[in-house]
Protein backbone atom coordinates (compact mmCIF):
# COMPACT_ATOMS: atom_id res chain seq x y z
CA UNK A 1 0.00 0.00 0.00
CA UNK A 2 1.52 3.75 -0.67
CA UNK A 3 1.42 6.16 1.87
CA UNK A 4 -1.78 8.11 0.24
CA UNK A 5 -3.33 4.96 0.60
CA UNK A 6 -2.52 4.49 3.75
CA UNK A 7 -2.88 7.78 4.69
CA UNK A 8 -6.70 7.90 3.56
CA UNK A 9 -7.26 4.73 5.40
CA UNK A 10 -6.15 6.28 8.63
CA UNK A 11 -8.84 8.83 8.30
CA UNK A 12 -11.57 6.74 7.18
CA UNK A 13 -10.75 4.65 10.10
CA UNK A 14 -11.55 7.40 12.21
CA UNK A 15 -8.22 6.94 14.42
CA UNK A 16 -6.80 10.34 13.15
CA UNK A 17 -7.61 13.71 11.99
CA UNK A 18 -6.19 15.12 8.28
CA UNK A 19 -3.03 15.79 9.78
CA UNK A 20 -2.44 12.56 11.86
CA UNK A 21 -2.87 10.90 8.57
CA UNK A 22 0.19 13.24 7.03
CA UNK A 23 2.22 12.81 9.61
CA UNK A 24 1.88 9.41 10.31
CA UNK A 25 2.86 8.27 7.18
CA UNK A 26 6.10 10.01 7.15
CA UNK A 27 6.87 9.31 11.27
CA UNK A 28 9.53 6.69 10.58
CA UNK A 29 11.80 8.01 7.58
CA UNK A 30 11.61 11.10 9.57
CA UNK A 31 13.02 9.22 12.61
CA UNK A 32 9.55 9.64 14.89
CA UNK A 33 8.09 7.42 16.74
CA UNK A 34 4.44 6.80 15.24
CA UNK A 35 2.77 8.18 18.42
CA UNK A 36 4.60 11.11 19.02
CA UNK A 37 4.18 11.92 15.34
CA UNK A 38 0.43 11.73 15.93
CA UNK A 39 0.23 13.34 19.03
CA UNK A 40 2.44 16.77 17.45
CA UNK A 41 -0.18 16.41 14.69
CA UNK A 42 -3.68 15.90 17.35
CA UNK A 43 -4.16 19.73 17.34
CA UNK A 44 -3.81 20.47 13.88
CA UNK A 45 -6.84 18.68 12.56
CA UNK A 46 -10.04 20.48 11.51
CA UNK A 47 -8.31 23.93 10.42
CA UNK A 48 -6.54 24.20 13.65
CA UNK A 49 -7.87 22.24 16.79
CA UNK A 50 -11.76 22.31 14.61
CA UNK A 51 -11.44 26.15 14.41
CA UNK A 52 -11.82 25.55 10.51
CA UNK A 53 -8.90 27.55 9.52
CA UNK A 54 -5.62 25.92 7.10
CA UNK A 55 -6.49 22.34 6.80
CA UNK A 56 -4.57 19.84 8.72
CA UNK A 57 -3.34 17.98 5.68
CA UNK A 58 -1.80 21.26 4.83
CA UNK A 59 -0.34 22.03 8.19
CA UNK A 60 0.87 19.08 8.67
CA UNK A 61 2.57 18.72 4.87
CA UNK A 62 4.64 22.16 6.12
CA UNK A 63 5.73 19.91 8.90
CA UNK A 64 7.05 17.29 6.75
CA UNK A 65 8.28 20.10 4.67
CA UNK A 66 10.32 20.92 7.48
CA UNK A 67 12.07 18.04 9.32
CA UNK A 68 12.74 16.13 5.93
CA UNK A 69 14.49 18.35 3.60
CA UNK A 70 18.21 18.93 3.94
CA UNK A 71 19.44 22.11 3.43
CA UNK A 72 22.07 24.46 3.59
CA UNK A 73 24.47 24.87 6.35
CA UNK A 74 23.37 28.41 7.40
CA UNK A 75 20.07 28.52 9.12
CA UNK A 76 18.81 31.48 7.24
CA UNK A 77 19.55 29.50 3.95
CA UNK A 78 17.81 26.76 4.81
CA UNK A 79 14.72 28.55 6.25
CA UNK A 80 14.32 30.26 3.23
CA UNK A 81 14.63 27.02 1.02
CA UNK A 82 12.05 25.75 3.79
CA UNK A 83 9.71 28.33 3.01
CA UNK A 84 9.86 28.13 -0.92
CA UNK A 85 9.65 24.63 -0.74
CA UNK A 86 5.96 25.00 1.69
CA UNK A 87 4.81 28.03 -0.90
CA UNK A 88 5.09 25.98 -3.85
CA UNK A 89 3.28 23.14 -1.89
CA UNK A 90 0.46 25.59 -0.98
CA UNK A 91 0.14 26.86 -4.51
CA UNK A 92 -0.01 23.37 -5.50
CA UNK A 93 -2.74 22.42 -3.26
CA UNK A 94 -4.43 25.81 -4.10
CA UNK A 95 -4.91 25.32 -7.30
CA UNK A 96 -5.86 21.85 -6.93
CA UNK A 97 -8.46 22.22 -4.72
CA UNK A 98 -9.21 26.15 -4.48
CA UNK A 99 -8.33 26.67 -1.14
CA UNK A 100 -6.04 25.26 2.12
CA UNK A 101 -8.82 26.68 4.60
CA UNK A 102 -10.62 23.84 6.04
CA UNK A 103 -14.05 25.79 6.15
CA UNK A 104 -13.65 26.44 2.30
CA UNK A 105 -12.80 22.55 1.50
CA UNK A 106 -15.73 21.46 3.68
CA UNK A 107 -18.46 23.99 2.96
CA UNK A 108 -18.83 24.08 6.60
CA UNK A 109 -17.26 26.56 9.37
CA UNK A 110 -16.31 24.00 11.87
CA UNK A 111 -15.47 27.14 14.21
CA UNK A 112 -19.16 27.24 14.89
CA UNK A 113 -21.25 24.44 16.52
CA UNK A 114 -23.66 24.79 13.45
CA UNK A 115 -21.42 24.88 10.96
CA UNK A 116 -20.33 21.16 12.87
CA UNK A 117 -23.64 19.58 13.19
CA UNK A 118 -23.93 20.15 9.49
CA UNK A 119 -20.97 19.13 8.35
CA UNK A 120 -21.58 15.74 10.70
CA UNK A 121 -25.09 15.33 9.16
CA UNK A 122 -23.66 15.31 6.12
CA UNK A 123 -20.65 13.33 6.80
CA UNK A 124 -18.80 16.50 5.04
CA UNK A 125 -15.23 15.13 6.78
CA UNK A 126 -15.50 11.59 5.85
CA UNK A 127 -16.73 12.22 1.91
CA UNK A 128 -13.95 14.94 1.82
CA UNK A 129 -11.15 14.81 3.65
CA UNK A 130 -9.42 11.47 3.01
CA UNK A 131 -9.34 12.56 -0.73
CA UNK A 132 -7.59 15.72 0.34
CA UNK A 133 -4.88 13.61 2.62
CA UNK A 134 -4.64 11.23 -0.48
CA UNK A 135 -3.81 14.35 -2.61
CA UNK A 136 -1.40 16.16 -0.05
CA UNK A 137 0.64 13.07 0.02
CA UNK A 138 1.15 12.61 -3.19
CA UNK A 139 1.78 16.30 -3.88
CA UNK A 140 4.48 16.27 -0.85
CA UNK A 141 5.57 13.00 -2.29
CA UNK A 142 6.62 14.70 -5.80
CA UNK A 143 8.09 17.56 -3.83
CA UNK A 144 10.18 15.67 -1.80
CA UNK A 145 11.50 13.40 -4.59
CA UNK A 146 12.30 16.96 -6.72
CA UNK A 147 14.36 17.80 -3.65
CA UNK A 148 15.73 15.46 -1.44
Amino acid sequence: MNKASVAESIISSGYGNCAQAILGVYAEELGLKYDVAMGLAQGLGAGMGRTGGICGAVSAATLVIGLKVPGPADPRARRERVYALVQNFIWEFTARHASTNCTDLLGFNLGAPAGQDEARRRDSCNRICPGLVSSAVTMLDQLLKETV
